[in-house]
């Protein structure tokens, strides 16, 4: 099971302090991020996020974007694998929740 992990304290705000999350997401979309994150614990390694029941695209890099709604996602990209008492222990980094307009575009 992969330990996620946050790339600063700003995005770990926008995906885990529930009073920030209810002012600048909504309580509907609180509950949506969330749940992606939920589903991204129960994944044994991200290769195996295709099987799950979510949108998700590769980009640049190794990064993924994974859909939480129409115009919000998840940007996350494979961490490093540690061994924490002979066990291995994947982490994901999630390094950005925005919305698609935030994009930057070509």
């Amino acid at each position: 099971m992969p330990v996620l992990r946050f790339a600063d304290e700003s995005v770990w705000r926008d995906c885990c302090d529930v009073a920030h999350m209810h002012r600048r997401w909504g309580s509907d979309m609180t509950r949506m991020i969330s749940r992606r994150l939920q589903q991204l614990e129960a994944i044994s390694a991200l290769d195996e996020l295709g099987l799950m029941p979510l949108d998700s695209r590769d980009l640049d890099d190794g990064v993924v974007e994974v859909v939480v709604s129409d115009d919000v996602v998840l940007v996350i990209e494979p961490d490093e694998v540690r061994t924490q008492e002979d066990e291995f222990m994947n982490t994901i980094a999630v390094i950005a929740v925005r919305t698609r307009s935030d994009e930057v575009r070509p």
